[in-house]
């Protein structure tokens, strides 16, 4: 920041960020200041020109979390004003569920619920969520917990793995790049096989102990060095939603699940478009350099449906990947699987494609 006057927004500004640097542990106090901020449009005198920038810059904050944050101070001071509810929530995930409910009655009486099912004591972010589910006459989407309280939206389908594990010689080097929550480790037992996955996600990343925590942009393997690739990127459909969802505990997608925003680097983030193909074309790339000459890639990909129009998403890989040099060695093979049922399009599924290439 140049030298500036200390005019009465800069002094303002300068309190509430003081608020914010004591304050980080403390949701409540540092929503209020962000809101004050905002509201007051005070990041333009430190020479910012939009909130989110200024989040970005100097806190380090995305303009999600900062909005997660002012949303929940807002929530805490309707159940506070007015209305008599037992406790006060004391962290941000708790209060994030009750957005999701139109009126203040409505907030106040599905936290009191929710306070009542962790008996008197302060509830779980799971608990505020059901109890939301219960007011609003909502069924609660359960999503299945894979570890410490951790889910993934879309690991590989259980009628997927007998296809791949067909392609496969025995006693092949199998890497999956985009490796989740590391089911691919099942084609050992199922194909007699090596198998190493990298993840870009800590926590899912931890699930397997012979999945690495990495980059699929930059694979820490020298060249040639793997039989086989087996693996499904993104589709770049609505699981990529990482909007400031109201009721993040009610949503499916790679951050809802997760539970945090993603990694710069985790193509879950990105809808189908220019930034999802420049990343996949990098991350095959790199897939051609570690897989050794005559080895295979196997990829699980599908189109979607986006305002009841057909993505061509899987023809953009097959196209791409030739172009790099690989050759299709074996056509698409339709997999029937059970795939998510919630969403604008969940009467309208395209189904799960396995092809193979490989690479000369």
């Amino acid at each position: 920041m140049t030298s500036t006057a200390l005019t009465p927004d800069l002094l303002d500004l300068m309190e509430h960020e003081k608020v914010i640097e004591q304050g980080l542990g403390t949701f409540l106090d540092v929503g209020h200041a962000l809101l004050a901020i905002r509201d007051g449009k005070k990041y333009r005198c430190a020479e910012y020109d939009t909130f989110e920038a200024y989040c970005k810059r100097r806190w380090d904050f995305s303009s999600s979390y900062a909005r997660k944050l002012m949303s929940a101070a807002e929530t805490v001071e309707v159940l506070e004003s007015g209305t008599i509810v037992p406790l006060s929530p004391v962290r941000e995930t708790q209060v994030r569920p009750l957005a999701a409910l139109k009126t203040d009655k409505a907030k106040a009486n599905a936290w009191s619920k929710a306070v009542e099912a962790a008996d008197g004591a302060q509830p779980t972010a799971r608990q505020v969520a059901k109890a939301v589910a219960e007011v609003s006459g909502k069924p609660l989407i359960s999503k299945p917990d894979l570890g410490c309280g951790v889910s993934h939206p879309a690991r590989f389908s259980d009628p997927l793995m007998p296809v791949f594990a067909g392609l496969l010689a025995p006693g092949t080097r199998v890497l999956d790049p985009f490796a989740g929550t590391g089911k691919v480790h099942e084609l050992r037992d199922l194909a007699g096989v090596e198998t190493v996955g990298v993840e870009i996600e800590p926590e899912w990343a931890a699930m397997h102990p012979d999945t690495l925590e990495g980059n699929a942009l930059a694979l820490p393997f020298d060249a040639d060095s793997f039989g086989a690739v087996v693996t499904s990127p993104t589709y770049g459909n609505r699981l990529a939603d990482h909007h400031n969802a109201a009721d993040p505990e009610l949503r499916r997608s790679y951050a809802h699940d997760l539970g945090h925003d993603l990694h710069t680097d985790n193509s879950g983030a990105m809808q189908w478009g220019d930034e999802y193909r420049t990343f996949h074309e990098a991350a095959w790339r790199e897939a051609y350099r570690v897989i050794a000459p005559g080895g295979l890639l196997v990829l699980n990909i599908k189109d979607h449906i986006r305002g009841g129009v057909v993505q061509h998403v899987m023809s953009w890989h097959v196209k791409t990947l030739l172009g790099l040099g690989f050759d299709l060695e074996r056509a698409a093979v339709a997999v029937p699987t059970v795939g998510l049922r919630q969403g604008e399009n969940a009467d309208a599924r395209c189904v799960e494609q396995v092809l193979t290439f490989v690479k000369p």
